[in-house]
């Protein structure tokens, strides 16, 4: 198992461990060994499915492994998986059907979905673990995520852009395309704040100079 797949199951058994201790797990008749059911919500058949769908797999293989090296002894894993189709009218309804059949945690790889999801984490005491986070996500105790949060990745994508972009094409245009969520709006806000910072600093040298150079570019 890669490095990658070792932290998920890291933050999974974490996860599992909470749950078990905020509301137990009922008895599956299954030889005394206890279900721990996590819900799955993420689009599986929508216009981001080509992405999601991996996603899915490496969850189900992460619950297989666990179900067959028994970490947790006594444990069987099972994954309640609802399909939104990045629908956000299917957000909630998808959080109360897991609910409903069982689950003692949210797996949501879509911060979008996720956000929806904070008003009810500590009353319901369900955690949530998702890959990306948001602001409001990283403020909310009882969710988990091992990414860094959207505005960081975006910076660091900017650079890219900067690093790696065709300047004989004219100058580079970024656009967000999304639902007006605080995950798009971080998006937003991480392009306006890394265009400011670029901005200021050419204000200040071009005082002295007819232009600077920036992370590799000359900007006039």
């Amino acid at each position: 198992m890669g490095r990658m797949g070792k932290t998920v199951v890291c933050c999974l058994l974490a996860l599992v461990l909470l749950a078990t201790l905020t509301l137990g797990c009922g008895n599956n008749g299954d030889g005394g060994r206890i279900a721990i059911k996590a819900g799955y919500i993420t689009d599986l058949t929508g216009p981001i499915a080509s992405v999601m769908v991996p996603h899915y797999y490496a969850y189900h293989d992460v619950v297989k492994y666990l179900n067959e090296n028994d970490p947790m002894p006594g444990a069987e894993f099972e994954l309640l998986t609802y399909d939104t189709q990045v629908n956000a009218a299917r957000f909630l309804p998808g959080y109360e059907w897991v609910k409903e059949r069982g689950a003692k945690l949210i797996l949501s790889p879509m911060p979008q979905a996720s956000e929806v999801y904070l008003p009810f984490l500590a009353k319901d005491k369900m955690p949530n673990y998702s890959p990306t986070c948001s602001a409001p996500m990283a403020e909310n105790e009882w969710t988990f995520s091992v990414g860094l949060p959207v505005n960081e990745q975006w910076w660091g994508g900017i650079k890219w852009v900067m690093d790696n972009w065709d300047y004989s094409q004219g100058k580079p245009k970024i656009g967000v395309i999304g639902y007006l969520t605080d995950y798009e709006l971080d998006v937003k806000k991480a392009i306006e704040e890394w265009v400011a910072a670029c901005l200021l600093y050419t204000s200040d040298a071009a005082d002295e100079l007819d232009g600077v150079d920036l992370g590799g570019r000359r900007i006039i």
